[in-house]
């Protein structure tokens, strides 16, 4: 009887050295899952606090450019444009608009451009239905179109280009920005795409993409990101691919859904 006594003691031990373990290893991954939220919010901080000004010089430049040309009438236009997208970009609050939001914060900057550019850019916007209320990070059109204009457009003689489109494939939100800019040779291709895997940040024509591509990778995992395709003289495609969160699912972790 007394070795059962002494027994049931130990296993009590036993049970209770486990418990406390276990409560040790649940407030260590509550750590983890803490500081890995923490580090995820202070990299999207700074790669939102970085596109803005980014954004920001771009579209004052070009308003100075036509101050400069004595094109007062295409500045103010410019002005009042560039304020009116203001109003749909700086001032959203949150990580997430829907693609319809993305799409007409996306127009107005085309607008604006236009303006400046005149006929020497044209562009259509094709936003498949069934996008309309996807749930996708703010500003992530933008600067692929404002690095179609600066890289692709504006390097050639002629008019050119710039289709947006958005799609639901095989389970994820493909959109794809297209010009029939001056394009990539293998050799500039082969170094942009070099830096995706390196994920820094360095002078040239990326910077733009670079900041959506990791914004995205950020927000859905290393399954989603964007591929470039381009040909010298025919034109330059970036497509992005993220998962499908509807507007109805709002409040449900975006995070790591990263298909495998």
């Amino acid at each position: 009887m007394i070795s059962d006594i002494r027994g049931y003691e130990e296993v009590n031990q036993l049970k209770d050295s486990f418990n406390e373990m276990a409560a040790e290893i649940k407030k260590l991954l509550e750590d983890i899952r803490d500081n890995e939220m923490q580090k995820r919010k202070s990299e999207m901080d700074f790669l939102r606090a970085q596109i803005n000004p980014h954004f920001l010089y771009n579209t004052l430049f070009s308003i100075q450019c036509m101050i400069e040309l004595k094109k007062n009438d295409q500045a103010v236009l410019m002005m009042a444009a560039f304020t009116d997208l203001l109003k749909k970009t700086l001032s959203v609050d949150t990580d997430f608009i829907t693609l319809k939001e993305e799409f007409e914060s996306t127009e107005k900057y085309l607008v604006l451009q236009q303006i400046r550019y005149g006929d020497k850019i044209h562009y259509e916007c094709e936003m498949g239905a069934e996008t309309e209320q996807c749930l996708v990070p703010a500003l992530i059109i933008q600067p692929i179109v404002e690095n179609a204009i600066f890289h692709g457009i504006e390097a050639k003689e002629e008019a050119g280009l710039i289709i947006v489109e958005s799609v639901v494939s095989e389970g994820a939100l493909l959109i794809t920005v297209s010009d029939d800019g001056v394009g990539l040779d293998e050799k500039e291709l082969a170094r942009m795409t070099a830096q995706f895997g390196e994920r820094e940040y360095q002078s040239g024509r990326s910077i733009g993409i670079l900041n959506v591509l990791n914004r995205i990778k950020i927000n859905f995992g290393e399954g989603y990101g964007l591929t470039v395709e381009s040909e010298p003289g025919i034109g330059t495609s970036v497509t992005m691919r993220l998962p499908v969160v509807l507007k109805e699912m709002q409040g449900v972790n975006h995070e790591n859904t990263d298909s495998r």
